[in-house]
């Protein structure tokens, strides 16, 4: 019993944070919690204590997306940095945008309805139709919810004051029953205020199965001219919110290696190899992507003049033909016979010839493809993220009759190669 009074007053005079951030399954069946995610077009970078570690996206099979967050619980309370929550629900909500190879399963996703965002002092019916648009198009390009399109809510709504006088005149604000109407999981709603020339986004997610307000979030534009960024900004913050309140498992479907390395490739040899060196700046891809360019240039040259050669060939080996027909039984039999079979094995040589740089260029076309495939998923570390730091202090009781407390501090500087 005195065990658990000493663990509650150590979490009282002591501060305890605990982390909440996103948790990663590869594909053979490793789980890496805690970490937070990069997803680019070809890896994921995922950094955990300070370390971060890139993965082809390939390997990964899913990831929930969680905003990095510390909770301070102590006696007392230590406000949370406004920016680093701020930054961290843009983080989540821009993870997955312009990515189309992450899918949740269906019915897993929230679905979330913008309802009754109203338009305050000084704002115009047409501002507020394109702070509210948007909205909705940031919302839903983060693929990561069911965005409720406005013509279903409007349907809906239009239903409900049918039968319900009380709504239909405004009586009492039905915002969150027609949120159930529509089954939405979540309701964002509203007020776009102006003040002098700055515009106020003020919004905050409604549960309207608990009939509660989960949190709020604001943005200020300095002028009309930055109502438009001011709006993106809101939304991102709003959708990486929501996340805080779900376990959505995004699953990758990618199944080919470098794929979209292999696209390029697959366009013209050595572009690929060149978008990979852009990215990464190693410089061996730049080197292998010219030697494939200027050679597959090179023979490319090569087939249309061994074609041509060819073309040239045939034409002369039918001319042999024709004059050894009309010389038949003449004192020229002898010598258009001799043409006429020159001129075949020459044409059977070139003909050779043209199929062997045909295939020439075809085993670099697939050499191409095959490197692209192989090509290194691990991207250039910068020199914060080879050193790391971490410092560690734990408390211990080992005796409730001696009365001392030890103090273990750990120190470790580490560097990753």
């Amino acid at each position: 019993m005195w065990r658990w009074f000493v663990l509650i007053v150590f979490l009282f005079f002591f501060p305890h944070q605990i982390l909440i951030s996103d948790t990663i399954k590869l594909k053979n069946g490793t789980v890496i919690e805690n970490a937070k995610t990069e997803i680019h077009n070809e890896s994921v970078i995922i950094s955990e204590n300070g370390v971060k570690k890139t993965f082809s996206k390939s390997s990964v099979a899913s990831i929930k997306l969680k905003p990095v967050k510390m909770k301070q619980e102590s006696s007392t309370p230590k406000k949370e940095s406004t920016t680093s929550v701020r930054d961290e629900r843009i983080r989540i909500a821009e993870s997955l945008q312009d990515q189309f190879d992450w899918e949740a399963d269906v019915g897993s996703k929230p679905r979330l309805a913008l309802l009754n965002f109203q338009a305050g002092n000084g704002v115009t019916a047409s501002e507020l139709e394109t702070v509210t648009e948007i909205i909705i198009t940031n919302l839903v390009k983060t693929n990561l919810f069911e965005v409720v399109d406005q013509q279903t809510i409007l349907k809906t709504k239009q239903e409900q004051n049918k039968y319900n006088e009380d709504c239909r005149k405004e009586i009492k604000d039905c915002t969150i029953q027609l949120g159930e109407l529509i089954n939405a999981n979540r309701i964002l709603t509203g007020k776009i205020t102006k003040i002098n020339s700055k515009y106020f986004i003020n919004g905050y997610i409604v549960d309207p199965t608990q009939n509660r307000i989960d949190f709020a979030e604001s943005e200020i534009a300095e002028n009309l001219s930055l109502l438009t960024q001011a709006s993106e900004i809101f939304a991102k913050k709003i959708a990486g919110g929501v996340l805080e309140y779900y376990d959505v498992e995004y699953k990758s479907k990618v199944t080919i290696q470098n794929l979209s390395y292999i696209k390029k490739s697959a366009m013209f040899p050595g572009y690929g190899q060149y978008t990979h060196y852009s990215q990464n700046q190693l410089e061996i891809q730049k080197y292998k992507s010219i030697i494939l360019a200027s050679v597959t240039i090179g023979l490319i040259f090569h087939n249309i003049s061994q074609y041509q050669n060819y073309l040239e060939e045939r034409k002369m080996y039918k001319e042999s033909q024709t004059y050894f027909l009309l010389s038949w039984n003449s004192p020229l039999d002898a010598i258009s016979l001799f043409n006429e079979n020159m001129r075949h094995e020459k044409l059977k040589q070139t003909q050779i010839e043209s199929q062997t740089a045909m295939t020439l260029l075809a085993a670099v076309y697939i050499l191409n493809l095959v490197d692209a495939y192989f090509l290194p998923t691990r991207t250039k570390s910068s020199e914060s993220d080879q050193f790391f730091f971490r410092f560690e202090s734990n408390s211990r009781f080992p005796s409730m009759h001696a009365g001392s407390k030890e103090n273990l501090l750990t120190a470790e500087y580490g560097y990753r190669f």
